[in-house]
């Protein structure tokens, strides 16, 4: 899982709950969830929206060409509705404070889609 979260102290708890299921890798910054898409391959990719270097739509957007099969979350304390250029098709949205187990069910449902 790629983990994009600028909030160190949030980045820590996330990345700690959900290390139960994922190997997690954190980045901070667009410009870093960028270089990680790059260099790897995800499972998950779970972006907040509101970066220092940007929004999470960025990443996600490229995510969507260089890991079609990944499951994409974009997570905000702003509604669906405020978030300028996400599609359904993009990622599925969460709102702040994200729910761990609504993850842990997306996930679930991405698999059986998935057919794995």
């Amino acid at each position: 899982m790629l983990l994009v979260e600028d909030d160190p102290m949030l980045a820590d708890a996330l990345s700690n709950a959900l290390s139960e299921l994922f190997d997690v890798s954190v980045a901070g910054t667009v410009a870093t969830a960028m270089a990680a898409l790059e260099r790897e391959q995800f499972d998950v990719v779970f972006s907040d929206y509101e970066l220092p270097d940007g929004n999470g739509v960025t990443i996600l957007e490229n995510a969507c060409h260089t890991q079609s099969t990944s499951l994409r979350i974009i997570a905000s304390g702003r509604p669906a509705s405020a978030i300028v250029g996400l599609t359904s098709a993009m990622a599925l949205y969460m709102r702040k404070p994200v729910n761990l187990a609504l993850v842990y069910e997306q996930w679930q449902a991405h698999l059986q889609r998935k057919g794995t």
